[in-house]
């Protein structure tokens, strides 16, 4: 595993060695970093940085009813067919509360499993970290894919 840290040293994480980074053309988010694997298809994670209201997620809401929220936008995805949530739990990360979301979305595009990790910062930054591979490939990465993400 390699690991990456950002550039302020607010947070880092770890990645699979053969993941290169992979810019995005249009940037959408405060902060966005994404890595691809360059020996799997669709093998890949990404973090997300933006400004909120909240404080921490307790304001926003129990893990069940983000997770529900998030499997409602995946169904709402055109040529999504089905999804499924493996698992919602809360958890630390840095000491602030986290919630970790699993979940399968099977779609014209391919059956792919995701694992997702949000944690709000002291500054009210949302911090969604994301890693997803095809369905078929999990049991082979599901080690690499619980990376470690810490904030400051």
């Amino acid at each position: 595993m390699s690991k990456y840290s950002s550039i302020d040293g607010k947070y880092s994480f770890s990645y699979p060695s053969e993941f290169k980074r992979s810019p995005k053309l249009v940037q959408t988010h405060k902060e966005e970093v994404f890595f691809r694997s360059t020996t799997r298809k669709k093998y890949n994670l990404g973090l997300t940085v933006d400004p909120v209201t909240i404080s921490s997620l307790d304001e926003f809401g129990p893990v069940e009813d983000i997770a529900n929220s998030v499997i409602k936008l995946e169904k709402d995805k055109e040529g999504v067919l089905a999804t499924e949530m493996k698992e919602a739990i809360a958890k630390e990360i840095g000491g602030r509360k986290a919630y970790f979301i699993d979940y399968v979305s099977n779609s014209t595009r391919g059956n792919i499993r995701y694992l997702s990790s949000l944690v709000v910062d002291g500054q009210k930054n949302l911090y969604v970290f994301t890693m997803q591979t095809k369905i078929d490939d999990y049991d082979e990465v599901k080690d690499e894919m619980n990376a470690d993400f810490l904030i400051e």
